[in-house]
Parts: C-alpha cells; structure tokens; sequence
C-alpha cells in the first residue's frame, strides 16, 4: 500500500507526508510547552536546587526540570531525561531521587522529567512527542550544548531543529 502511495505521489507531483513527519513538524514549530512556576528546593544533602514546571498542551499535564547551577550560552550541561508517570510528589519517585544523586556531584545540570500520562504506550510516535516536549523545555531554560547521561548510547536525530547539540554522553549503570 505505501508502494502505490510512492507512486501516486510521484505520477502526480504531490508531497508525501507520514503521520511521524507531521508530529515532528509540529513539535518544531509549534510552542507545545508553558512554563507554570520555578520553586526552590531544600533537600538534605543537596545543593541549591530548582524546581522548574511545564505544562505540555498535547497531554494537558506538568513535566518537571530540576536544576543546579547557571546555564551559560555555549558551556555544556550535564543533562538527564527520564518518563515516568508521576502519581503525587515527585521527590518520592526512586527513579529521580537515584538520578538527583548521581547529578549532584556536578556544578550545573538539568534533569529533565517527562511525565508519562497513563503509561502510554512507547512506541515511535510517543518517543517522538517526548523527544519534542524534551527539546523545548530544554531550549526554554537556555541550554544549547549538552552531555547526556544515559543508560545507553543514544542516537538522538533531530535536536539541532531545536539548536540543541549533544557533545558528549555519559553511560550510566
């Protein structure tokens, strides 16, 4: 079927476009984030801390960003990404509490937590839209040249639409 799709559009000079396309055009060209609030946090055994809210117009729900330190233009930042569902308060959540952890040793960082609404499903199109909801909020706090920490090497296409550039990843176990 996407044969015959190939064809009509070359037989009659017509664009084609997948589903997978017009959610990345969108995402790059549609402000899809609102900053809702910037708090401080005073946690035991870390340094000053930030706690930065976003609102994502697509799922109607709060994604979170904790930082450290100041951002400035081109200095790398250690950045980390994690999607979890968050039920209530997100410093009880093991998995951000692990990663602020392992953060906390740096002088500046960024972790960025994608709140997955209802555990949608990880497919393709899902990954897409956190990649796109990810690249904003991380533009929107200044931030062009990162290092990813991850838990794998990953090959992430896309972000210098955002003027985001990865220049280095860190491998965590």
């Amino acid at each position: 079927r996407l044969n015959d799709l190939f064809k009509f559009s070359k037989k009659h000079k017509i664009k084609l476009a997948s589903i997978e396309d017009l959610i990345s055009y969108r995402l790059k060209y549609e402000k899809l984030i609102i900053k809702k609030d910037v708090k401080r946090l005073n946690l035991k055994n870390f340094d000053k801390l930030f706690l930065h809210s976003y609102k994502n117009k697509l799922e109607n729900n709060n994604n979170f960003v904790v930082t450290k330190g100041k951002f400035i233009n081109n200095n790398s930042i250690f950045v980390r990404v994690i999607s979890t569902q968050i039920k209530k308060n997100i410093l009880t959540n093991q998995k951000i509490l692990k990663s602020l952890k392992f953060l906390n040793k740096y002088k500046n960082f960024l972790l960025l937590i994608i709140n997955k609404k209802n555990n949608l499903e990880n497919n393709s199109i899902n990954t897409l839209r956190y990649y796109g909801i990810g690249a904003q909020i991380i533009k929107d706090l200044k931030v062009k040249n990162m290092i990813l920490i991850s838990r794998s090497r990953k090959k992430i296409i896309g972000l210098e639409g955002f003027g985001l550039k990865i220049k280095k990843q860190i491998i965590i176990k």
